[in-house]
């Protein structure tokens, strides 16, 4: 039996909850969760639409912490406020922030980018440069490293080694617009030939 866990933290704000997704979900094979409390851990996310990501990234962690030590279900604030979002209106959103990076980056993109799916979490860049990743950051870009462990670890193909150094997630979320998709693509661009 296969199930997927898909974070409802990852994509949108709210600070617990998660979808488990399998065809063959029943009581009998998933324990019975006490259900989650959240609104005393929200105040972060409420933060952050007046001090910014950046100023509140230490809450973020204490959150995640939290979550670490019991699994519960979705909080009912997190069930209604998930419930309320236009998750069409998202996509679309993504998917042009999505298809404006690309367009304003393909020329130094190493990566080659499928645009026929609409699923993007952010838009992969592969620039080969040492201290690309860091100038980014130095100018507020948060990029995400995955795949830390690759390159320790002889068993895998030079291509994931180059892929875990050297790939950059740039943001494509909602709470974007165009205007800063092109400021994302400037900073990028400046940060390349440097």
């Amino acid at each position: 039996m296969i199930f997927n866990c898909y974070s409802a933290r990852k994509f949108f704000g709210v600070s617990d909850g998660a979808y488990l997704i399998s065809n063959k979900i029943s009581s009998d094979n998933i324990p019975l969760l006490p259900e989650s409390t959240s609104s005393e851990n929200s105040l972060y996310l409420m933060k952050t639409i007046e001090q910014g990501t950046n100023n509140i990234y230490q809450d973020h962690l204490a959150n995640e912490k939290r979550l670490e030590k019991s699994y519960t279900k979705m909080s009912p604030l997190t069930q209604r406020i998930l419930s309320s979002i236009d998750y069409q209106k998202v996509q679309s959103l993504r998917y042009k922030n999505l298809l404006r990076l690309h367009e304003n980056l393909k020329d130094i993109n190493l990566f080659q980018v499928n645009l026929s799916t609409k699923t993007q979490y952010y838009y992969p860049l592969l620039v080969v440069q040492e201290d690309f990743r860091e100038k980014l950051v130095s100018n507020h870009i948060y990029t995400p490293t995955w795949w830390r462990h690759v390159p320790e670890q002889s068993n895998y193909a030079k291509i994931e080694t180059l892929l875990s150094k050297y790939m950059v997630f740039l943001p494509i979320d909602q709470r974007y617009t165009i205007s800063d998709m092109d400021d994302i693509s400037e900073i990028a661009m400046k940060c390349r030939k440097i």
